[in-house]
């Protein structure tokens, strides 16, 4: 689009929030990036407050909880951000006129079949976390016909490999880093995602929308690529356990574009070639 967008990114000091205002600073459009303490998903008032102030052409809308093991123990807040917090969010969307960007998960599904998962596939989560971002998804589809609902995967590429393997970055147990070794899914490298969701608004693509990188991988044949890519890095493999997981994972979760192939949009490229890439502009 040739005209200058305000754009409004929620949850903007995590890990997805960062890139994408990193990567939209070399745009021409406004950015208003907002931390939590400055839009707290959780207040709707706060929420419809700082859209109106800003009035944004378009939201992305970044912030939630991502902790699966510990929503099982606290479903409320999960509740709260995940499901709620999309509420508020489509609703002060819908009220100041703006595109919502809303991202969604792989972890929705069941993860026992074979097949892929279209955009059509019905959900069946199998942990809370699951579940509380089916009903953010729902709310957002419900309440505001502006919406693009980007449903993506294993999310790695936000900084260098020596810090997203670090202890430091994978605090989050939806991490990539921490997925079981024999658990199958898409890596979806983020700055092929934020071009994607780039192009789709500027074809203006609503609706619900599977986005990852091509093909998929077991987390073991994952980080063998990464092994055999830099050998010299230090691999230090998550501790845990699924015994020691308060929640149940999703055993092979593989995510179809259909959808963003209907639109004429190429799919991502392979997870591989992005990972080298990766490796390239990070060692």
């Amino acid at each position: 689009m040739s005209s200058r967008r305000r754009v409004l990114i929620t949850g903007a000091q995590g890990r997805l929030g960062t890139a994408f205002r990193k990567a939209w600073t070399s745009h021409d459009d406004e950015v208003i990036a907002l931390s939590r303490q400055e839009l707290d998903v959780k207040d709707a008032e706060s929420v419809m407050k700082q859209c109106e102030r800003y009035q944004p052409n378009i939201i992305i809308h970044t912030a939630g909880y991502t902790d699966i093991d510990l929503a099982e123990e606290e479903p409320e807040e999960a509740y709260r951000i995940n499901a709620y917090g999309a509420r508020h969010v489509a609703l002060a969307a819908r009220a100041v006129g703006a595109q919502l960007v809303h991202f969604s998960t792989d972890q929705v599904f069941q993860g026992s079949s074979e097949q892929s998962y279209e955009e059509t596939s019905y959900p069946l989560p199998v942990h809370t976390y699951g579940a509380s971002k089916v009903a953010g998804d729902r709310f957002v589809q419900a309440i505001h016909p502006q919406h693009l609902i980007v449903r993506t995967a294993w999310l790695f590429g936000t900084s260098s490999i020596k810090e997203e393997i670090s202890s430091a970055a994978c605090s989050s147990r939806s991490s990539i880093w921490h997925a079981e070794s024999t658990v199958i899914g898409c890596p979806t490298y983020v700055p092929d995602l934020i071009h994607h969701v780039e192009e789709m608004l500027g074809q203006r693509c609503h609706g619900l929308y599977h986005v990852t990188s091509s093909g998929s991988c077991s987390m073991q044949e994952f980080r063998d690529a990464i092994g055999a890519l830099t050998p010299a890095i230090d691999w230090q493999q998550s501790s845990s356990d699924q015994a020691q997981r308060r929640a149940r994972r999703p055993e092979r979760v593989v995510l179809e574009p259909a959808a963003l192939i209907r639109t004429g949009i190429p799919p991502m490229r392979h997870w591989y070639e992005a990972l080298a890439d990766w490796m390239n502009r990070n060692v």
